[in-house]
């Protein structure tokens, strides 16, 4: 099977998968495998980029659980587009399909990435200009879609960073 990431945790399966699929549809992935509690996603069946997992129990999400609080936090998904043009349309249908906006598309340089990530607590990372957006999606994954000012795209998952 293959090593999916992102794979997102979602507690309502038929309401993630209507809200993700047209969403998935402005990168030109549609559904490529069906599961019971799993729908996976991608350019083609030998690509799959993107997986929605239903939790069926606490222990098999790949949500973390805060031991001393109890509460569960989503973890960031990232996602590459190719342009700037392809950010905007991706964000665009996310808020209309009911995601919760938290960073509108924007081009950011290093230093004002690092410092957001500073502020957040995340590890630093090396990409110059990036054009980007960030939502949470309707179970409060926060999702990040952006494309990196260079000549060559690569994989279309941001796992560089």
């Amino acid at each position: 099977m293959y090593d999916l990431d992102p794979t997102i945790s979602v507690e309502d399966f038929s309401r993630a998968i209507h809200f993700w699929t047209p969403i998935l549809d402005t990168l030109g992935w549609p559904v490529q495998h069906q599961f019971p509690g799993i729908q996976i996603f991608g350019p083609s069946s030998a690509h799959p980029y993107f997986c929605i997992a239903e939790i069926t129990s606490p222990a098999s999400s790949p949500v973390s659980q805060d031991s001393s609080t109890g509460s569960c936090a989503a973890r960031p998904v990232y996602l590459c587009c190719a342009d700037s043009e392809e950010v905007e349309a991706l964000y665009k249908k996310a808020v209309q399909q009911g995601a919760r906006a938290v960073l509108e598309p924007d081009m950011y340089i290093e230093k004002d990435i690092k410092q957001e990530m500073r502020e957040e607590g995340e590890e630093e990372r090396n990409d110059g200009c990036r054009f980007l957006g960030r939502f949470l999606d309707l179970d409060g994954n926060l999702v990040e879609v952006g494309c990196v000012e260079s000549e060559s795209q690569g994989d279309r998952s941001m796992d560089e960073r």
